[in-house]
């Protein structure tokens, strides 16, 4: 894959998400005439390149791709999310245009189908714009890398659940805290069942702008709206014979949810500005990590949505609950990792080590602890990982119990400030748009603060910190 971002930052960040995909090589070009040349070198799967750059605009690379290679797909991603910017996008022929800070399981799906359609339309058997009747079959070839592993009752009994619930077509809804593997659970369903040959197809709800998802989801026709020069069918649609999954199902806007529901109904979907609708056969598999009965209680989530999503039900253990699959998970996120980063010297776990593993907080869940080891296995200089090298826990453990500033001890506000953002962090289990809201910033805010540190007034001014009475 080839990163293209002026901001070499930006581009090491987008790097560092796609490299917890399975066998994905990245280059990062910090210019478009940079990208060229990167393109001119060598080929790539997928592009992914920055819209505003100088010298180079991201439109004007994703031209000269589509005069190259008209099958190479590329990714825009921009800071400002305008329409108009968007429908240029899909006009000039992008496959796929996210708003950042960029949502990485949805970045990883949209690569993974990129890459799908890319393969199939090499081998001259379907157009993007037809029926999409050997997707299936790319879909199957595709080998799976992820596994649910555990020995944990919870995990034994949901692993029974999941192999009952793959035979039947019912809708599935998913809870489970941020990390514990609800993709996973969804995707195991799919792949177990009658429909394991037909498309899966997952789409992050919080990673498309609101304006644009009624047209991802469910299509538009050509003059739609303005800059709608070609008809698109929508995931629903490419979705035919498959499994739809759509993540954070509790973020869907409200007025795009009584159309959810009457395609679940009627098993019938109607493009934007279409007057007909198209038969679907869809199975639904749906996630959140928010409490939807209080949603529902709120208004802040259809009733009848949620009880036609919930006709089977999942609950995803947070790792806390399953402290003993802990060193069989680590030593499964070890292997995977240095098969990424063969040229690592760390091979194994010391048993000191996995009792630390198996006492830290994990507020994260299984994502937490996944990236825990990627970060050892890359920066590590030993051969074994000690409990000397996952210090830092202790600190991630302390910060989701009593708020770290109780002791007052002495330091400066910027100190203070980062201390407290990374508590409400934590208090949140990691869910950044809840923290975001509680902090009372932006989300893109809390993702500056993240990368750089908060920013507090007179930074650079030498100050006394009193002690409270």
């Amino acid at each position: 894959m080839l990163v293209v971002d002026d901001d070499a930052a930006t581009a090491e960040v987008l790097r560092s998400g796609v490299s917890l995909m399975p066998a994905c090589a990245c280059e990062i070009a910090l210019s478009g005439p940079e990208g060229i040349k990167a393109l001119s070198r060598e080929s790539f799967d997928v592009v992914v390149s920055d819209v505003r750059m100088p010298g180079m605009s991201g439109f004007e690379l994703l031209e000269f791709v589509r005069r190259g290679d008209p099958t190479l797909p590329v990714i825009l991603v921009t800071a400002n999310g305008e329409m108009q910017e968007a429908v240029e996008a899909a006009k000039q022929g992008a496959f796929d245009y996210m708003v950042k800070p960029v949502d990485f399981e949805h970045l990883s799906t949209t690569i993974q189908r990129a890459v799908g359609e890319r393969d199939i339309g090499e081998r001259d058997v379907v157009e993007r714009d037809e029926p999409l009747v050997t997707r299936e079959r790319a879909v199957a070839q595709r080998p799976s890398t992820r596994v649910l592993l555990g020995n944990a009752p919870s995990i034994v009994a949901m692993l029974g659940a999941i192999e009952r619930m793959a035979l039947s077509t019912a809708p599935v809804l998913v809870a489970g805290e941020t990390g514990t593997g609800k993709d996973l659970v969804a995707s195991l369903i799919h792949e177990k069942g009658p429909r394991r040959h037909r498309p899966y197809v997952a789409v992050n709800t919080t990673a498309i702008p609101a304006t644009l998802l009624e047209s991802e989801l469910f299509g538009h026709v050509r003059g739609a709206f303005t800059g709608a020069t070609q008809a698109r069918r929508g995931l629903v649609v490419e979705a035919e014979g498959g499994t739809l999954f759509l993540d954070e199902i509790g973020d869907m806007p409200l007025e795009l949810q009584g159309t959810l529901l009457r395609v679940i109904e009627t098993g019938e979907v109607r493009a934007v500005g279409s007057d007909r609708g198209r038969r679907v056969d869809v199975r639904f598999i749906a996630a959140t990590h928010r409490d939807l009965p209080s949603l529902v209680r709120k208004g802040a989530f259809r009733e009848d949505l949620y009880y036609r999503l919930n006709v089977l039900s999942l609950s995803v253990p947070p790792l806390r609950d399953r402290r003993g699959d802990i060193p069989l998970l680590a030593s499964h996120f070890l292997e995977v990792a240095r098969s990424r980063m063969p040229a690592s010297q760390v091979s194994s776990i010391s048993a000191d080590a996995k009792e630390l593993l198996s006492r830290a907080s994990w507020p994260g869940n299984v994502r937490q602890l996944a990236a825990t080891i990627e970060r050892i296995v890359v920066l590590g200089r030993s051969s074994r990982i000690e409990a000397a090298d996952l210090a830092f826990l202790d600190q991630a453990e302390a910060e989701g119990g009593e708020w770290p500033g109780g002791s007052f001890e002495l330091c400066t506000l910027k100190t203070l400030t980062e201390r407290y953002v990374s508590w409400v962090l934590a208090q949140a289990n990691q869910d950044k748009a809840r923290a975001a809201a509680i902090l009372g910033v932006d989300i893109s805010t809390l993702y500056r603060w993240q990368r750089r540190g908060p920013t507090v007034a007179g930074d650079n001014e030498p100050r006394s910190v009193r002690r409270p009475p």
